[in-house]
């Protein structure tokens, strides 16, 4: 989707670790070998590796080199997998490894989700039925209820860091990230001084905030944001400044859920803002006390129309739509440009729907649509079926009635492994767009092997790419 011209929005792509220290694919690290990046963050870089005599795929969580300088942050990184290793819970994710690359970096290795982190989660649907916060919350409290009967704080409870997957087709919860998590027993000694705070300032309790002391309730708070973050489908506090953010955590009213359009009511509100009370001693006690008393409060709700639906996982094909124009177009954009920049992803939209795609994921100038295959003898077929839709939108991008030429439109073809719940994308091999999309944008169709092959279909190689062209007929 990306090129020299464009990049691909944020959440659309995996970036690239900072420091350019992105570890080759082949690389053997201990009894595991590099697969392919899947993510970086302000912490480190996760990959995909394999256990070079089981092959069990695992996950690859190496530090960025520039904190691995700091002793505090290796402590704290090394923290994450001996909390895990205490609490031992279905809820956390499992760790198999601890070490150092050759050049000091410290890493984990890790179980492999399948799946969608919470927070995109919730930006794709926005508020969630008070039944599927309650689902959700019901397998997070027992995890953070069994990690403070170890002593255990976890201190950075939000949507990034609880993941959504799939076991045996049900949904399991898993809370992750336990690298600032403080263990009580050893209060006074480690990493956290007078003058460090940590976890996120949009879901910080006050005590963090003001360098207080930290306890269960620390982690009742988060749970209480979080509780309103799914309930309303944004935080109770939003602000451009971190300063303002933590002047209303510490002196604000706490907003209703139903006031931010959460389908609540007066004991619901409650429960939830008691949870974000200000001082510790007004919250819940425990995990354990805040899940019984939202769940007694969501009894009295009326019965929903729906409930969500299980997660499953399936066979699928993708179409992936990049939208591109030069950067120097768009300094000063006509109103042709800008007309037909704004018209291109809704007609995507509405071909592609028509012809049985969902949206997997959306940005401001690309999206990903996947199509469920069946599991059967008829797979091959329906993938052609698919392909023919795919072709009939680039025929149609092709004589748009707003065509600007400085548009580009790239269109991509994938198959693979998909993770719906109910009618919703959240994750899967087709999610992982780095892993099968040209690095630059192809313009016209072009597709995969795992798309295109098996097919009576007229395709055009490509030199110095894997991926084929699929002619487009306009009439």
């Amino acid at each position: 989707m990306s090129d020299s011209k464009t990049t691909r929005p944020e959440h659309l792509r995996s970036p690239a670790p900072a420091g350019g220290q992105e570890i080759p694919p082949g690389t053997r690290i201990g009894e595991y070998r590099v697969r392919a990046l899947l993510s970086a963050g302000g912490f480190g870089t996760v990959y995909q590796v394999e256990h070079a005599a089981l092959q069990r795929l695992a996950a690859l969580k190496v530090m960025h080199a520039e904190l691995a300088a700091s002793p505090d942050a290796i402590v704290r990184f090394e923290r994450e997998a001996r909390a895990v290793n205490v609490i031992r819970h279905p809820n956390l994710v499992d760790i198999y490894d601890l070490g150092k690359l050759p050049d000091g970096r410290p890493y984990l290795v890790m179980e492999l989700l399948e799946g969608i982190d919470l927070g995109s989660y919730v930006r794709s649907r926005g508020r969630l039925a008070p039944s599927e916060v309650r689902t959700i919350l019901e397998q997070l409290c027992d995890a953070v209820a069994a990690a403070h009967a170890k002593g255990i704080i976890h201190r950075d409870i939000k949507a990034e860091n609880v993941f959504l997957t799939e076991r045996e087709g049900h949904r399991r919860v898993v809370l992750f990230d336990f690298g600032v998590a403080k263990l009580l027993e050893q209060e006074g000694q480690g990493t956290t001084t007078s003058t460090l705070r940590l976890g996120t300032p949009s879901c910080m309790a006050p005590e963090q905030i003001s360098h207080g002391h930290v306890d269960a309730r620390t982690d009742v708070y988060a749970l209480g944001v979080l509780a309103f973050n799914l309930l309303t489908g944004e935080l109770p506090f939003v602000d451009e400044s971190t300063t303002r953010i933590q002047f209303l955590h510490l002196r604000a009213q706490r907003p209703r859920p139903s006031r931010r359009g959460a389908r609540s009511n007066a004991a619901l509100d409650a429960v939830v803002m008691r949870a974000m009370a200000v001082t510790p001693e007004q919250r819940y006690a425990g995990a354990a006390e805040f899940l019984a008393a939202l769940c007694a409060a969501a009894e009295t709700l009326a019965p929903e129309r729906s409930r969500p639906g299980t997660v499953r996982a399936g066979d699928a094909i993708a179409v992936h739509i990049d939208v591109a124009v030069a950067p120097a177009a768009l300094e000063a954009p006509d109103e042709r440009l800008a007309a037909d920049l704004l018209d291109v992803l809704p007609l995507a939209k509405r071909v592609l729907c028509e012809g049985g795609f969902a949206i997997g994921l959306e940005g401001s100038n690309a999206a990903l649509f996947v199509r469920l295959l069946p599991s059967d003898e008829g797979e091959a077929g329906a993938r052609k079926v698919a392909i023919e839709v795919a072709r009939t939108l680039a025929a149609a991008l092709a004589v748009r009635p707003l065509r600007d030429d400085r548009v580009e439109i790239s269109l991509c073809l994938h198959a693979g492994r998909v993770v719906v719940a109910g009618d919703i994308v959240c994750g899967g091999e087709l999610t992982r767009l780095a892993t099968w999309l040209p690095d630059r944008g192809l313009g016209g169709l072009v597709g995969t092997e795992a798309a295109l092959g098996g097919l009576d279909i007229e395709t055009e190689a490509i030199t110095g790419s894997e991926l084929r062209r699929v002619p487009i007929t306009t009439g």
